[in-house]
C-alpha cells in the first residue's frame, strides 16, 4: 500500500505529533490516565457504601454531600492554581487523596464516613482546574483544541480501563480497591513533581482585545454567559444517568443494552476525538462549541418519536458526536478568555459550572420524567438551543487571542509550547 495513507506515513505522522506534544502535557496526560483508572471511590461511591451495609437513604445523603464537595473542589482548585501554580495544587491534592482514601478501609460511624468521602471528593476534583490551566498555558491558541483532546483522551482511556478493574476488585476485596485508588493518586503526585514549577507571572494590567479581559470571573459578563451555557450542556448531558435508565426500566429493556450503548460511546470518543480535533482546530472556537451544545441537547429529541432501540441508537450517536466536538473546546475557550493572572480561576469556574450541571441534571431529569415522559426530552432540546445561543453571544471572534499567546509564553515558569519542560 502506498500514498499518503500508507501505514508508514501514518506511523511517521503519529510519531511527529507525539513529539510535538509539550513534555509537561505528556506527564499530565499519563498521570490523569493512571489516576482516572484508579478513581474508584468517586466512580463507585454508591456501590462501595452499599457493600458496607449503609442504608439507601444514608447513601443518598452521602452522594449529595459528595456532590457539594466536588463543586467546592473545582472552585478551590481554580482559586489556588491562580495563587500557587498548577504543580503545587496537583501534587498537594493527589498526596492528600492518597493519604485520606485508606481511611475508608476500617468501618467507621456514618458521619465520619461521610466526612472522609467528602474530603476525597474535594481533593480529587481540585486537580482538574490546575491540570486544565497547565494544558492551556503550554499550548499556543492554534494547539489548544488538540492538546485538550490529548489530555481528555488519556482521561477517557483511564476511565474505560478503570471500570473493568473496579468490577473485579469490588467483588473480591474492598480493601484492595481502596488501596489501589490511593496508589494511583500517589503515582500521579510523583509524576506531577516533574512538571514545571512557578505561579503565574503578574501582568502590568488588563489587556484589551475584543472587549476587556478581566482578572476576575465575576467581572467578566461574557464569560459568565458562557458558563451558563456550559451548565445547561452539562445538565442535558447527564440525562443518560437519570431519566434514560428510568425509561429503560419502564419499557422493560434489558439494562445490559444501556451498558453496551455506554461502551460504544466510550470507544467512539477514544477513537475519534483526537483525529477530529485536526478539523475543529481550524474553526473559530465558537463553531464546535455551539455545534456540540446543539448536538448534546438535541440528541434527546428523537426519543419524542418513541423510546425504541433504533431511536436510542440515533440519540446516542448524536450525543457522542456532540461530546467529541464540545469537550476539548470548552477549556480552550476558558484559556482564551483569561489572562495569565486568571487562567486558574477561569478554569476553576468552568469546572464548577460543569460539575454543578452534572450534579443536578439526573435528579432534575427524573423529576421531569415523573411529570411527563416527554418532558425531559423537550427540556434537553431547549437547553441545547439556549446554550448554543449563549455561546454565540459570549464567544466572539478575536476575544483574548493576544492574551492567550502571552499566557502561553509566561504562565508556567517560562516554559514554551513544544519544550519538554521535564
Amino acid at each position: 500500500m502506498s500514498g499518503k495513507f500508507s501505514p508508514g506515513r501514518i506511523a511517521q505522522s503519529g510519531v511527529r505529533f507525539y513529539r510535538g506534544i509539550p513534555g509537561p502535557i505528556r506527564v499530565l496526560s499519563a498521570g490523569a490516565l493512571i489516576n482516572r483508572a484508579g478513581g474508584f471511590v468517586s466512580a463507585l461511591l454508591a456501590l462501595i457504601l452499599a457493600v458496607r451495609g449503609i442504608s439507601a437513604p444514608d447513601i443518598g445523603i452521602a452522594l449529595a454531600a459528595s456532590a457539594g464537595f466536588t463543586i467546592a473542589g473545582a472552585w478551590l482548585g481554580g482559586t489556588l492554581t491562580s495563587r500557587l501554580g498548577s504543580r503545587r495544587v496537583i501534587v498537594t491534592a493527589m498526596i492528600g487523596s492518597a493519604l485520606v482514601t485508606p481511611a475508608l478501609i476500617p468501618a467507621s460511624p456514618f458521619p465520619l464516613t461521610v466526612a472522609i468521602v467528602c474530603l476525597i471528593a474535594l481533593l480529587n476534583r481540585a486537580y482538574v482546574p490546575a491540570a486544565s490551566t497547565m494544558v492551556g498555558s503550554l499550548s499556543t491558541p492554534a494547539q489548544r483544541v488538540q492538546m485538550f483532546s490529548v489530555f481528555q483522551l488519556a482521561f477517557n482511556i483511564g476511565a474505560a480501563g478503570g471500570f473493568a478493574v473496579a468490577g473485579f476488585l469490588l467483588t473480591h476485596s474492598l480493601t484492595a480497591l481502596l488501596l489501589a485508588d490511593a496508589g494511583t493518586s500517589a503515582c500521579f503526585a510523583i509524576a506531577a513533581l516533574r512538571l514545571p514549577a512557578g505561579a503565574p507571572a503578574p501582568l502590568p494590567g488588563p489587556r484589551v482585545t475584543d472587549g476587556q479581559t478581566r482578572s476576575k470571573v465575576r467581572h467578566d459578563v461574557r464569560y459568565l454567559v458562557f458558563l451558563a451555557g456550559v451548565a445547561l450542556v452539562a445538565l442535558a448531558y447527564t440525562q443518560y444517568n437519570g431519566p434514560v435508565p428510568v425509561a429503560f426500566r419502564d419499557h422493560h429493556y434489558n439494562l445490559e443494552l444501556l451498558g453496551y450503548l455506554f461502551s460504544a460511546n466510550a470507544i467512539a470518543v477514544i477513537v475519534f476525538q483526537l483525529p477530529l480535533s485536526y478539523l475543529t482546530r481550524r474553526l473559530p472556537v465558537r463553531v464546535p462549541l455551539a455545534l456540540g451544545g446543539l448536538l448534546i441537547g438535541g440528541a434527546y429529541l428523537p426519543l419524542l418519536a418513541g423510546f425504541t432501540v433504533p431511536l436510542l441508537a440515533v440519540s446516542m450517536a448524536l450525543w457522542t458526536a456532540g461530546e467529541i466536538v464540545y469537550a476539548p473546546t470548552a477549556p480552550t475557550v476558558a484559556a482564551q478568555m483569561s489572562n495569565a493572572r486568571s487562567h486558574g480561576s477561569y478554569q476553576g469556574a468552568l469546572d464548577v459550572a460543569r460539575t454543578a450541571g452534572r450534579a443536578v441534571g439526573p435528579s432534575l431529569g427524573v423529576f421531569a420524567y415523573s411529570a411527563g415522559t416527554s418532558v425531559p426530552w423537550w427540556g434537553c432540546g431547549a437547553a441545547g438551543l439556549a446554550a448554543t445561543c449563549l455561546f454565540v453571544t459570549a464567544v466572539r471572534p478575536g476575544r483574548s487571542q493576544r492574551t492567550g499567546d502571552e499566557s502561553a509564553r509566561r504562565l508556567v515558569d517560562g516554559v514554551r509550547p513544544g519544550a519538554e519542560g521535564t
